[in-house]
């Protein structure tokens, strides 16, 4: 009886705790457009669609900054503006990441994607040069060439089945960076 009213009270509380950060009048992020979220499980229920079609829809209504909230989240902003997104990776301003980066900890480890303030400094150092704008361009069409054959191989192998992608993507990885 405890543990189950221990266990309603951390979710009432919860609850209690992301509408309050959801209404408070100072948060800047209230002023970003988007979809408004239900309760507790935010924009989630409007992901059963393509997600890349549902983000330029949300693109079109919303412009190119907009902002949905998944689960008792906090909201994740997205953009398509480049300038809006050189800004951001080029800044020292931005080190700290969402508290949903922890859960991806466990695949990705803390590689420069997910790793925060001195360590995320660190590692993008070592590799900025190898991600400059010239790299990148030329680099479009292996991308494209690869991703093609990731994506039949996937395809082939998926058929209503659970797979283990992390050694598909670790492939792809290397067929880009050797493929080249």
């Amino acid at each position: 009886m405890a543990v189950a009213e221990i266990l309603l009270g951390a979710l009432v509380l919860l609850v209690v705790l992301w509408i309050i950060s959801f209404t408070s009048a100072e948060n800047p992020i209230k002023r970003i457009p988007g979809p408004a979220p239900l309760p507790i499980i935010g924009n989630a229920h409007q992901m059963k669609t393509d997600v890349l079609d549902l983000l330029l829809k949300f693109k079109v209504k919303y412009g190119s900054i907009f902002k949905m909230r998944i689960m008792l989240f906090e909201p994740s902003i997205f953009t398509t503006g480049l300038k809006f997104v050189e800004e951001v990776s080029k800044s020292y301003d931005f080190l700290d990441k969402a508290n949903s980066y922890r859960f991806s900890h466990n695949w990705l480890g803390t590689s420069v994607l997910t790793a925060a303030g001195e360590k995320w400094k660190i590692r993008r150092k070592i590799l900025n040069p190898a991600f400059g704008v010239t790299v990148l361009e030329a680099s479009v069409e292996s991308f494209n060439t690869f991703g093609d054959i990731l994506l039949r191989k996937l395809q082939s192998e998926v058929k209503n089945q659970s797979i283990d992608i992390y050694q598909h993507l670790n492939l792809y990885s290397l067929d880009v960076i050797c493929g080249r």
